[in-house]
């Protein structure tokens, strides 16, 4: 069996002709219907949807903005704490009393046992009402804790700790790092102490509270329910508490893209990704250098994006029931429309089929008027000229009959 095949010139040019078939079939009303409908719709869908794209992106970027507002006033805040707390451990060496006292027991004088008790007594006062610090130590110039608010301490090397060799110089305020002694990690602020030659005799450490932090990074203004704070060291761990997670101060790691992100650039961001929780949030972040930590803020996208969501669900409810509208209105001026001219047709076609006494009913102003009056107009000629054809037709019929009679 022998198959011919049609070519493909062929094929389409017959796809072309049954489409131009199909459009020639369409009805006049749907073809006005399907017009109105679309110059109607269009320019409303476009215009919905351009306005939804913008204002979605516009409450995305206050969104953004606001998050990070949030963040710049955390880092804020911890940034006034470190001041803080710096300002409050200078003022121990400005009272003269203990000026004399740390000076007796730095320099090993024979009443340092008795200025250390002394000393220790207002440290430990200190601590309990202004609450900054959870341990204050003194270092000789080799290193050694010679007083500390917790007599645990005393004796302790501390030579080869960054506070130490930067607190000789000025003061400082060392990153969070862990202490294997206490088991956690610990930021330390330090400076030198000197005495009223102005020579530098020692060091004066705090070991802070971190609670204060934890309280800093645990207020949720501008974040509604799902956002939160919280910092994160050099080495991914966890610095502060979460809202969400149980998580072990320094032994729970988080490598988010947005950590991630900060960590590597060190500078300030934003982006949409998944916590450690793996939920889709908005995140701002940015890099504190004096405790080389990043502070992230985190809100959760379901709630952050909420009025972003509903602007466009407005937008396109907007948009349906303009597009309703319009077809409304299109189906009735299509039908004000078509309905008379299907008349005429249905009045042509009578007078196609030899019925001249219709009369077309249309009372108009417009073009469809005119047509009507012109078809009534017709259809009166037509039945006065095939009335005077017919009286013609009898009259000659007449004269002949009578010719063949006088034959």
């Amino acid at each position: 069996m022998t198959i011919n095949a049609i070519p493909e010139s062929n094929g389409k040019a017959a796809r072309n002709k049954k489409a131009n078939i199909n459009r020639r079939t369409l009805s006049l009303r749907n073809r006005l219907l399907i017009t109105f409908i679309l110059l109607a719709s269009l320019p409303v869908l476009l215009t919905g949807i351009v306005s939804g794209l913008l204002n979605s992106q516009g409450l995305r970027a206050a969104a953004f903005e606001q998050l990070g507002s949030v963040a710049q006033l955390k880092a804020n805040e911890i940034s006034s704490w470190i001041s803080e707390l710096q300002v409050n451990l200078g003022f121990i060496m400005q009272d003269k009393t203990s000026l004399a006292s740390a000076n007796s027991i730095l320099q090993g004088s024979s009443d340092s046992d008795t200025a250390k008790t002394a000393l220790r007594t207002k440290l430990n006062e200190l601590d309990k009402s202004a609450g900054y610090f959870d341990e204050i130590f003194l270092m000789d110039k080799n290193g050694t804790i010679l007083l500390s608010t917790r007599e645990s301490q005393e004796g302790k090397i501390a030579k080869n700790q960054t506070y130490f060799h930067e607190g000789v110089k000025a003061s400082y305020t060392a990153p969070p790092a862990y202490d294997v002694a206490l088991g956690t990690y610990s930021i330390v602020f330090s400076q030198p102490i000197q005495n009223e030659a102005g020579e530098i005799i020692g060091v004066i450490a705090g070991r802070a509270n971190l609670a204060v932090v934890d309280k800093i990074m645990g207020e949720k203004t501008g974040l509604g329910e799902t956002g939160e704070t919280y910092l994160v060291g050099e080495n991914y761990a966890l610095l502060s508490k979460s809202r969400f997670i149980d998580a072990k101060i320094g032994e729970t790691y988080i490598r988010t893209p947005g950590v991630t992100a900060i960590i590597g650039s060190k500078t300030t961001g934003s982006s949409l990704y998944n916590d450690y929780r793996n939920v889709p949030v908005l995140g701002a972040y940015l890099w504190i250098p004096e405790l080389q930590v990043a502070l992230m803020a985190e809100h959760d996208q379901s709630e952050a994006l909420q009025p972003a969501n509903q602007a466009f669900a407005v937008t396109l409810g907007l948009m349906i029931l303009s597009v309703l509208v319009a077809a409304g209105i299109a189906f009735l001026i299509t039908r004000s429309i078509v309905n008379p001219i299907s008349e005429l047709v249905s009045i042509a076609g009578n007078i196609t089929s030899g019925n001249l006494e219709i009369k077309a009913q249309i009372q108009r102003e417009d073009e469809i008027g005119v047509l009507a009056n012109a078809f009534n107009t017709m259809a009166s000629r037509l039945r006065e000229l095939i009335g005077t054809l017919e009286q013609r037709v009898a009259d000659r019929t007449k004269a002949l009959a009578t010719s063949t009679e006088v034959s």
